[in-house]
């Protein structure tokens, strides 16, 4: 295989193997580089209970990282998280797509968004079971263009609630929104 390789390259115009290597630096300029990580958290464990979240008042937004709960939250850690870092959610269910910005005020190496979720109550009510769907989360840093993942989440009835959450070695009551 190597020696094919040599062939054609022996045999191959210098100027089109020059077109080829600056259409490739062109490319790879292109794709956006992340000095930065970033994960999608949703708690518990990929399960949307919007009866949980529709029962708590928004939160004051922190530091610009949103007002939502952090029940469905996107941590952004690295050496360079770009200063304009903004997050769009979006699934059936929802009114309209939800975002949280943060513009300025991390501490540079760590960064957690929480949208508030805007959840369209009379579509909910016709849900009888819990369902499986996607859920599209598009990230976007000044500077660096933006990178879209899809998670699977499995979407509850309003008449599904929490009454105790277990993750590992944390547990919360949550009898208090019954």
């Amino acid at each position: 295989m190597q020696s094919l390789t040599n062939r054609i390259l022996r045999h191959t115009c210098p100027a089109v193997l020059a077109s080829i290597a600056l259409a490739l630096a062109a490319a790879c300029a292109a794709m956006p580089a992340h000095a930065f990580e970033w994960k999608v958290d949703i708690t518990p464990a990929g399960e949307l209970f919007p009866a949980l979240q529709l029962s708590q008042a928004p939160r004051a937004v922190s530091a610009g990282a949103g007002n939502g709960d952090g029940l469905v939250s996107v941590h952004i850690s690295g050496d360079d998280i770009p200063v304009g870092v903004r997050v769009r959610i979006e699934t059936p269910g929802l009114r309209e797509p939800a975002v949280a910005f943060a513009a300025q005020g991390h501490d540079g190496t760590t960064l957690d968004l929480r949208p508030r979720l805007d959840w369209d109550v009379a579509q909910l009510r016709s849900l009888d079971k819990p369902r499986r769907q996607a859920m599209r989360i598009t990230l976007e840093s000044e500077g660096q263009g933006s990178e879209v993942r899809q998670v699977d989440v499995r979407l509850h009835p309003l008449d599904d609630a929490l009454y105790f959450v277990r993750e590992g070695r944390d547990r919360v009551d949550l009898g208090w929104v019954f």
